[in-house]
C-alpha cells in the first residue's frame, strides 16, 4: 500500500505494515520529528501547495480548532479547519481508492450535523461513495488515556470502508504493578468543577496553555501521597509514542504541544490497518436510519445511512507501566490554588487527593504570574483541615452506605 499522510504532526495515523511515502507538515519541529521517524519519506510543508503523487490512500488527521467545543465553533467555513477540502483535492489528484481521516467527536454535531453531512457529499462527489465512520476511546485499544475521536473511512472499494467496524480486540498484557494501588488524574489548570478527574487512566491530553506560553500540558497525577504534572516522555507514551530518540533536542513546551495534538498511535494504526481487514465485515451489526439522523458509528452508500452498533469495552493497561519515577512536584502555588478553588466551589474530591494537594501548599514560595496570594487566602480565610475531615466523612457514610446496601 503506498499512502501519504497529510497534517502529520508528529504521526499516529499510520499503517503498522509501511510508513508513509511523504508527510505534510507546516510545523518545522515535528517535520524534524517525522524525518527521524521515517527516514525515507518525503517531507512537505504546506498542504495548500503540495502536487501530490499517485497513491492508494490518503491518511488526513485534520486541524480541529474550528470544530472542538473549546473553539469559535466556526466549523468547515473556518480558517483552519476548511482546510478539509485541501484533502478533497489531494485525494482527487493523487487517485486514491481510500482516505483515513481523524476529528474530534464533535465533528458530528457542529452546525446542527451540518458539516459532517457536508464531509459525506464531498466525499462522495471524487467517487468515494462507501463511507464509514467510528468514535473510538483509547481506553479500547488499551491505552490508560480517556480520548475519544471520530475516525472516518470512504472508499471506492465498499468492503474497505466497512472494515472500520471490525472487532476491537484490546492487548492483553501481564501487568507488572501491584493489584490495587490506585492513580488520580486531572487538570491542574481547570476550575474545581472541571478537574475531568479520572482513577486509573488520565483525561483527554491535550494544548494547555498558548503555544507562546509554552504549551504546557494541564494533566497531573496523584499517587504515593504526592502530587506532581506529567513529564514530557509520560505524555507521548500515552500517545503511543515511546522512541525519545526522535525527539531529543525539542523544547520541552513544543513536545507537550506535540504530544497533545497528536493521534492516538495505537488507534490510529487500528484505523488505516483496517484497509486490510476487508474479510471481517460480516459480522459487523447494521440498521438502516433516518436520513436526517446520523448515528455515532455509521454507514453510508447511495445517501442511504446505516447506524452501526459497537460493543464499547474500556481495558486499558495498568497506568502505572506508563509512568516514570521523578520528583517533579506540582508547584506549592499551584496546590494552594486548587485547594482555594475546591473549598469555594465545594467540590467533592477524593480525601486523599486533597490531603496532598494541601501538604504540598504548606510551604510558601514566591508567587510567580499572578497577584492573588492563594497562600494567604487558605491560611487566614479557609479552613483546609476542616474541609479534609468532610471528605473523610462522606467517604466513610458512602462505605456504611454501600455495606448497608
Amino acid at each position: 500500500m503506498r499512502y501519504i499522510s497529510l497534517f502529520s504532526g508528529i504521526g499516529g495515523l499510520e499503517s503498522e505494515s509501511a510508513p508513509p511515502v511523504l508527510c505534510c507538515e507546516i510545523d518545522e519541529d515535528a517535520r524534524i520529528v517525522l524525518g527521524r521517524r521515517f527516514k525515507n519519506t518525503d517531507l512537505h510543508d504546506d498542504v495548500e501547495t503540495l502536487t501530490p503523487p499517485k497513491v492508494d490512500v490518503v491518511v488526513a488527521g485534520w486541524p480541529c480548532q474550528d470544530i472542538s467545543k473549546a473553539g469559535m465553533q466556526s466549523g468547515l467555513k473556518g480558517i483552519r479547519s476548511s482546510l478539509f477540502f485541501q484533502i478533497i483535492r489531494i485525494v482527487n489528484e493523487s487517485k486514491a481508492h481510500t482516505v483515513v481521516l481523524e476529528n474530534v467527536p464533535n465533528l458530528l454535531d457542529i452546525n446542527k450535523g451540518e458539516d459532517f453531512k457536508t464531509v459525506l457529499d464531498e466525499l462522495e462527489s471524487i467517487g468515494l461513495s462507501y463511507c464509514s465512520w467510528r468514535l473510538i476511546n483509547a481506553l479500547e485499544l488499551g491505552v490508560p488515556q480517556d480520548r475519544n475521536r471520530i475516525f472516518v473511512v470512504a472508499s471506492r472499494i465498499k468492503n474497505i470502508a466497512l472494515a472500520l467496524h471490525r472487532e476491537i480486540k484490546p492487548p492483553k498484557r501481564p501487568s507488572r504493578i501491584e493489584e490495587g494501588k490506585k492513580v488520580l488524574s486531572f487538570y491542574w489548570t481547570a476550575s474545581a468543577r472541571s478537574l475531568c478527574l479520572r482513577e486509573d487512566f488520565v483525561p483527554t491530553l491535550k494544548v494547555g496553555a498558548p503555544s507562546h506560553k509554552g504549551g504546557i500540558s494541564p494533566v497531573a497525577v496523584c499517587y504515593d501521597k504526592k502530587v506532581r504534572k506529567l513529564t514530557v516522555k509520560e505524555n507521548l507514551g500515552f500517545q503511543g509514542f515511546h522512541d525519545m530518540n526522535a525527539f531529543e533536542g525539542i523544547k520541552r513546551g513544543s513536545a507537550l504541544r506535540m504530544a497533545g495534538n497528536a493521534v492516538c498511535a495505537p488507534v490510529g494504526q487500528f484505523a488505516v490497518d483496517s484497509i486490510f481487514h476487508t474479510d471481517s465485515v460480516s459480522s459487523t451489526r447494521m440498521y438502516q436510519s433516518s436520513r436526517d439522523i446520523v448515528p455515532p458509528d455509521g454507514y453510508r452508500e447511495k445517501k442511504q445511512l446505516w447506524k452501526v452498533v459497537h460493543e464499547k469495552y474500556h481495558c486499558p493497561e495498568q497506568i502505572l507501566e506508563y509512568l516514570d519515577e521523578t520528583d517533579d512536584l506540582l508547584s506549592n502555588q499551584a496546590c494552594a490554588g486548587l485547594c482555594c478553588r475546591i473549598i469555594r466551589t465545594g467540590t467533592i474530591v477524593p480525601s486523599v487527593l486533597f490531603e496532598a494537594l494541601y501538604e504540598q501548599s504548606r510551604e510558601r514560595t514566591k508567587l510567580l504570574g499572578t497577584k492573588i496570594n492563594s497562600f494567604e487566602i487558605l491560611d487566614s480565610e479557609l479552613d483546609g483541615p476542616a474541609y479534609l475531615e468532610s471528605l473523610r466523612d462522606i467517604e466513610k457514610k458512602n462505605d456504611a452506605q454501600m455495606m448497608l446496601f
